[in-house]
């Protein structure tokens, strides 16, 4: 932790901004909040945000609808948080976000991980990651898989992640209707 802390890791700097230490030692916690170093720039993680939310847009109906919920929540909220600590404003609630950046896809989609996947969620991410700049990185892709070798040259875990366990559930649907 105290390594993600030195590299200015945003999940860290939540903590350090809104957790609350229920029990223990405060000292792991202090040596944590003293080590963090704010990054001017958290473009890798913007990035690894949209080129998760491309393959969703593309490709999302062909994964499982609650693990696409919390995946689009999540390339929002890291677009949204990773910016707003750029601009010096640190900000992480979804509540502040909307606010924040107060565009319908925006508040829509951040409420998204609670709700089923509508008609609007796909073209509603897709304008959201045009706004924010981000360019597909696979824009030739016929299938999810194709995102696989620009995940890994990226080290995307969460993206990796995400393309395993739709891997994981075709073998399961492979086996069960054998």
């Amino acid at each position: 932790m105290i390594d993600k802390s030195k590299n200015g890791d945003l999940f860290v700097l939540h903590i350090i901004r809104e957790g609350l230490l229920l029990t223990g030692s405060p000292v792991p916690f202090e040596n944590i909040k003293s080590s963090f170093r704010q990054r001017s720039n958290y473009e890798k993680e913007i990035r690894a945000a949209a080129d998760l939310g491309w393959l969703i847009v593309r490709f999302g109906a062909e994964f499982d609808d609650k693990l696409v919920q919390r995946r689009v929540s999540w390339c929002i909220r890291t677009v949204l948080i990773a910016n707003s600590v750029q601009s010096g404003h640190p900000t992480f609630s979804s509540e502040k976000l909307s606010t924040l950046y107060p565009a319908y896809a925006v508040t829509r989609l951040i409420r998204q991980k609670d709700e089923p996947i509508s008609s609007e969620t796909f073209p509603l991410l897709r304008d959201f990651l045009i706004e924010y700049g981000k360019t597909d990185p696979c824009p030739d892709a016929v299938a999810p898989n194709d995102y696989l070798g620009h995940f890994e040259r990226t080290e995307n875990a969460v993206a990796l992640h995400f393309l395993a366990s739709q891997d994981k559930k075709e073998n399961k649907d492979e086996y069960s209707s054998s």
